[in-house]
């Protein structure tokens, strides 16, 4: 690394401490801001903060040897400080070394990590590549990156503790069909996520639940970093949802998101969703039937995701942003005669908007307590919404203290403040406060709700997984609060 010589007394004995003005080479790379910063009167006291300055520009332009040696240089009104800087050798980066033993290829972590063999050295990177790998949830650095200087090479070396992230759990279940005599129907949960594919970072993530008798989510979806050698990530997602008898979902997105040297990525999605009433609320004129249409909704829009948090799983500091604005067109067919009349007159197609916004920030307060303070915020724009296509709000990832998929919405604003107290570096005890207001459109009709919640975190780390439980209150305009109706949520990760 460089480093900087400091002025004694025998150098200059008859200057007064203080320099005319700082002399550069006109060979020093330097834009005109760090030339002005430099290029002027300063005090012998701040030469050492001088030349740490132009020592980074020069290191940070592909030499990392670079010295300075001061010259005092007399003038009719004082005296001048000449900066006189020599370079050595110029560097450019090598193979990326890695642990042996783990289990990701070289080549797409040095794409994935931005470090292109060829380039000039730039010792930012290492700040760069700390940042990145944040995110990654299978590699925790363990120390800064490192180089290893040769010839005229610089070999970054990546000390990196390889994590068992692949999780596997559910639970089954046969319950007699009271439809059908005879039946019987699947019930309960699985959940299966491969994280690291083909040791290139690819994942799929699965998630089935039919925790009630005709109800059914289904989630999948496909992430492929460095696609086709590129920094750009394609992700692929499916979503099915069946609410009881009343209607099906489906949803199928594309996102291509574009990863920046800092980690951050931005891109584009398209999303094809569609909803169709079931047959048994076609013919029905009940309240519920009510706003069931079947629509069609093709939607493209803009993604952005900042991730700065210091641990994948149990982040002390940081900031974590995923924001979502959608515009298309909607198709509208009516299969109820209740709301045949009132859609005929709004129009069966119509532009539709969307937007949603996840952002959460933590707060290191001591050694071991962290406070993390969570924003939610999600919003459809259009004339004619129809229940089955309302937003899900609820649960233990969006709002404890009610049942998953609780609230139909059209929009929702939600907060939540949480403390954490860590017992160990992946368990904690917490406690924590939710507050929202959502808003349902449904043609003509407007309701508003404020639901409130609060409650008891605890999550635990065994030697084969993670084991989450919240204890919650949860308040709205329908339930008050009550010991009778808090909501137990719980989770439980098996770690492969």
């Amino acid at each position: 690394m460089g480093y900087a010589q400091t002025i004694t007394p025998d150098l200059a004995p008859i200057y007064k401490g203080y320099f005319n003005r700082v002399v550069l080479p006109d060979s020093i790379p330097l834009t005109f801001n760090q030339k002005r910063t430099l290029n002027r009167a300063i005090a012998d006291s701040a030469y050492a903060l001088a030349a740490q300055l132009l020592l980074k520009y020069i290191e940070e332009d592909g030499y990392p040897f670079a010295k300075i040696e001061p010259q005092i240089i007399p003038t009719s009104s004082g005296f001048d400080l000449e900066l006189k800087v020599t370079k050595g050798p110029i560097f450019i980066w090598d193979t990326l070394t890695l642990p042996p033993d783990l289990p990701v290829k070289g080549k797409f972590l040095e794409k994935f990590l931005h470090l292109k063999r060829g380039q000039i050295y730039n010792p930012k990177q290492a700040a760069r590549v700390a940042n990145i790998l944040k995110s990654v949830p299978y590699l925790q650095l363990q120390t800064p990156l490192i180089f290893a200087f040769e010839g005229r090479k610089a070999s970054p070396q990546l000390q990196v503790k390889y994590r068992k992230v692949n999780t596997a759990d559910g639970v089954l279940s046969f319950l007699p069909n009271e439809r059908q005599q005879g039946k019987l129907i699947l019930n309960g949960e699985v959940n299966l996520k491969l994280v690291n594919l083909f040791k290139t970072g690819k994942s799929i993530d699965l998630q089935w639940r039919s925790t009630r008798p005709g109800s059914l989510k289904l989630l999948a979806e496909y992430c492929h970093p460095v696609f086709l050698g590129t920094h750009w990530e394609l992700q692929a997602n499916l979503q099915l949802l069946k609410e009881d008898s009343s209607f099906f979902n489906r949803a199928m997105k594309g996102t291509f998101l574009y990863q920046f040297e800092n980690g951050a990525k931005a891109g584009i999605y398209y999303r094809d969703s569609r909803s169709s009433v079931l047959l048994q609320n076609q013919v029905s004129s009940s309240p519920q039937a009510f706003n069931l249409s079947s629509t069609r909704f093709n939607e493209i829009g803009a993604a952005i995701e900042i991730n700065t948090l210091s641990d994948y799983f149990s982040p002390r500091k940081g900031i974590y942003l995923k924001s979502e604005f959608g515009y298309g067109e909607k198709q509208l067919s009516s299969n109820n005669p209740d709301s045949t009349s009132q859609i005929n007159s709004l129009g069966s197609n119509s532009p539709q908007s969307a937007i949603k916004i996840l952002q959460s920030s933590y707060i290191s307060l001591t050694q071991k307590s962290t406070l993390q303070l969570k924003f939610q915020l999600a919003r459809l724009w259009n004339k004619n919404l129809q229940r089955n296509e309302l937003l899900r709000f609820g649960g233990l990832n969006s709002f404890r203290g009610f049942a998953e998929n609780f609230f139909f919405t059209s929009s929702y604003l939600a907060g939540t403040a949480e403390w954490f107290y860590y017992i160990e570096e992946n368990s904690s005890v917490g406690l924590f406060a939710e507050q929202a207001i959502m808003q349902r459109y449904l043609l003509t009709k407007q309701i508003t709700d404020y639901p409130t919640a609060f409650g008891l975190a605890l999550k635990f780390s065994t030697r084969n997984g993670i084991f989450n439980l919240a204890y919650a209150f949860g308040r709205n305009t329908d339930t008050p609060f009550s010991v009778n109706t808090a909501v137990v949520h719980f989770g439980v990760s098996g770690r492969f």
